[in-house]
């Protein structure tokens, strides 16, 4: 009998102690099943997420150039781009949008950019009937020119990304034959121009991969996953912030925490906290990301008491306690 209430005593230590596993958080912390498309669209080897809505067929994906094309990247259905090859513009079946960063045109301001126009006067001297246009994509500047070289259609377009002065080049790409471009693919790359909306404001946050919720945020960024926590126990003025690293080989170090209030609209002033982490993580094909100074902002939720017992994480989670009087 004492053996056997020892046994139990013994299983029940370990059950309140038993770590946490990622699919438990999951369904304690739900994340995002479906974030904007951009998210899948969009190299993240290239710059922060785009907050735009592509207006492109549903069935376009991402494909990334490799060797002398790793600076290039396209859209279009996959079997398509399984047979395409940047190198070998034969290899092409159908219509197809094509993406590249370009260093010769510097964003300068909000609508602004230098060395666009040499690169225009140039492009529009090869055409018969070029016309240009200047749209905005939301807060995106977009410089677009068509015309037809030799008789065929061109499309062309040159994007500011509001980030350190890039500007991304995209021209529609079709095959090469008699009956092409056809009016399909023509009318893909102006519908493309016309219809590409901005996202919302808490939609950005997704395609950056940082979903938040009330209390928590989803990291997906880079091939780093992880969930950071933050509550605030209202009656003890004291705020709990818990970093739980869910992608293997991921170091973190916490470099400091703040508190404040929002000043973006759709958290309508709710409290924000603020951590700033280093985070890395080491692959098996030995590459290895590196985010120095990431920002993670997470709504802090008011709770009585706090959700997760500490004696429950893994021994890599980071958790500390504020004192918010």
């Amino acid at each position: 009998m004492r053996y056997f209430l020892c046994l139990l005593a013994l299983l029940g230590t370990m059950h309140a102690r038993a770590t946490l596993t990622i699919r438990t958080l999951e369904k304690q912390f739900p994340k995002e099943q479906s974030p904007p498309r951009i998210r899948h669209l969009w190299p993240e080897s290239y710059i922060a997420n785009l907050a735009i809505d592509p207006a492109i067929p549903e069935n376009f994906t991402l494909k990334q150039g490799t060797g002398a094309f790793d600076a290039y990247f396209a859209w279009g259905p996959k079997k398509v781009l399984n047979r395409f090859t940047f190198a070998q513009p034969s290899s092409l079946t159908d219509a197809i949008i094509v993406w590249r960063y370009t260093p010769n045109i510097a964003q300068t301001g909000p609508k602004s950019f230098s060395g666009f126009e040499d690169e225009q006067a140039l492009l529009q001297s090869t055409m018969t009937d070029p016309k240009a246009e200047t749209l905005m994509w939301g807060p995106y500047p977009v410089r677009q020119i068509n015309g037809l070289v030799q008789g065929k259609y061109i499309g062309c377009a040159w994007m500011g990304c509001n980030y350190n002065s890039h500007v991304m080049f995209a021209h529609l790409r079709y095959p090469v034959s008699k009956d092409r471009p056809n009016q399909s693919d023509i009318a893909l790359w102006e519908n493309f121009l016309a219809n590409t909306k901005p996202l919302l404001e808490q939609e950005y946050a997704l395609a950056q991969g940082y979903d938040m919720r009330e209390g928590y945020t989803w990291v997906d960024h880079f091939g780093i996953t992880l969930l950071c926590t933050v509550e605030i126990q209202s009656q003890e003025h004291k705020a709990r912030v818990i970093v739980i690293p869910i992608s293997k080989n991921t170091r973190f170090l916490v470099n400091s925490i703040d508190f404040g209030l929002s000043d973006q609209s759709w958290l309508e002033g709710k409290p924000l906290c603020k951590v700033m982490a280093s985070l890395s993580r080491a692959f098996p094909d030995g590459t290895r990301t590196e985010m120095p100074e990431t920002y993670i902002n997470v709504i802090a939720k008011q709770v009585e008491q706090f959700s997760i017992n500490p004696e429950q994480l893994p021994s890599e989670a980071y958790i500390t306690q504020l004192d918010l009087k």
